[in-house]
């Protein structure tokens, strides 16, 4: 689990995972899946969304993202492009969770894992667990 000990001794709460996706409801299922692990989450519902919150430093900076490509107001194509400008956030990993299979998926950069919709909660919670890891 990505935790680390504060100077009590006791675990530091994990960073929350931030979820990018219009739909509502493949929200839900991801927040729900992820409680099973106790991963706190914050979602936005386009990729400007997304930028605006990470770049206001209103929220913590996620361990994670789990980003779908088709949106509106900014695409998951977009956010990830503008993303990777900047070097504080360039480095959190991604996982992008689409059913769209494209050219984007050839071109995907190493630190950026893709999960083909439908895809299984363990198969999700496998992904979240190995990407955190990799980055500490």
């Amino acid at each position: 689990m990505d935790t680390q000990t504060w100077s009590t001794g006791t675990p530091a709460p994990a960073a929350p995972i931030l979820i990018v996706d219009d739909d509502a409801e493949a929200r839900g299922e991801l927040r729900e899946a992820l409680a099973i692990q106790g991963r706190e989450v914050i979602e936005a519902t386009n990729g400007r969304e997304a930028l605006e919150l990470l770049t206001s430093e209103r929220i913590p900076e996620p361990c994670l993202i789990l980003l779908d490509l088709r949106m509106p107001v900014m695409s998951g194509w977009e956010f990830l492009s503008i993303l990777r400008s900047y070097h504080r956030l360039s480095r959190i990993p991604v996982i992008v969770l689409s059913g769209v299979t494209d050219a984007y998926a050839e071109t995907n950069p190493p630190s950026v894992v893709r999960l083909k919709k439908p895809f299984s909660a363990d198969l999700l919670l496998e992904s979240v667990t190995a990407s955190i890891s990799t980055r500490s």
